[in-house]
């Protein structure tokens, strides 16, 4: 029985292994769907990397980035290795970052592409914990990447970071898997602020039995049909769309 979120995808990628996860548009805004197995790959590779980039189980990592496909695959990585998460959307402040990756001491941050990133960096002398700054999208807001140095932070792009995980999978497949396996159901997966508006943000933290609370409930009150696709349009830093998400992989569903 599965006590975290990456053991519930193991036991879905088993089950349903073929069945489309995802489905994501390409430049010509046609959808491409991702099958479970391959979803499951994706995520192996980049926590693989993660891990050669530092990250430990008990960490916090940065998540700055809107609901996009590399979003889920980058969650379920860093969970895999029994890290949490602190999300973001592209529309947070300066001094929301700040504050939010200084107060869980994130060493690491995912950056939706080089704007994102150049927002962050002009932090860095403010966040002493940060050490790299993963650039998902390397295509949108490319003028900035000319900009993305620092002396104390490494910039890594998420295609390379995969790479860098394939290479430790090529002599250690096993990796990943033992480390979803050491999961425990209280540990963090996540920590969420609030908006501030009525003061300081305020970390609200999240267990793997949290969330999995709510998918065995779910079930009991909403009538769901085989095969369905559900379209992600809320935020997925919010806590609502982020337990629709797992509720989607809980059944084997496809988010588009």
């Amino acid at each position: 029985m599965y006590k975290t979120l990456p053991q519930l995808l193991t036991e879905v990628v088993d089950r349903y292994g073929n069945n489309d996860a995802q489905l994501s548009k390409d430049e010509s805004g046609i959808f491409h769907p991702t099958t479970y197995n391959q979803f499951f790959k994706e995520v192996s590779s980049l926590a693989a990397g993660l891990n050669t980039l530092g990250v430990k189980r008990g960490d916090n990592v940065g998540l700055i980035c809107d609901n996009r496909q590399e979003w889920l695959v980058a969650d379920m990585a860093i969970l895999s290795l029994g890290a949490s998460d602190v999300p973001r959307g592209r529309d947070a402040m300066p001094y929301e970052l700040k504050f939010i990756l200084k107060t869980t001491e994130s060493g690491l941050c995912f950056a939706e592409n080089s704007e994102q990133a150049y927002k962050i960096l002009l932090l860095a002398e403010q966040l002493p914990q940060l050490k790299t700054i993963v650039i998902i999208d390397t295509v949108h807001y490319a003028t900035y990447l000319d900009q993305l140095t620092h002396p104390k932070v490494t910039f890594i792009t998420y295609k390379e970071v995969m790479q860098r995980g394939e290479e430790l999978l090529l002599t250690n497949p096993s990796f990943v898997q033992g480390e979803i396996s050491k999961g425990e159901g209280d540990d963090t997966a996540t920590i969420i602020f609030t908006s501030g508006t009525t003061g300081e943000p305020k970390g609200v933290v999240l267990s793997h039995t949290n969330f999995l609370f709510q998918l065995e409930q779910l079930p009991k009150m909403v009538s769901f049909g085989k095969g369905e696709r559900w379209l992600s349009v809320l935020p997925v830093w919010h806590s609502f769309e982020r337990i629709l998400q797992y509720v989607i992989v809980s059944q084997a569903y496809t988010i588009a």
